[in-house]
């Protein structure tokens, strides 16, 4: 349990990324098709 306050530690950081996660879903959605084509 002496990781919970470190993980508290990095909620605010994390949050701070989800902007630039969420720019990139589309970019991610565009290469589904093409790695499910790899996949085959």
């Amino acid at each position: 349990m002496d990781q919970i306050p470190f993980l508290m530690d990095q909620i605010p950081f994390l949050m701070d990324q989800i902007p630039f996660l969420m720019d990139q879903i589309p970019f991610l959605m565009d290469q589904i098709p093409f790695f499910c084509k790899n996949l085959y």
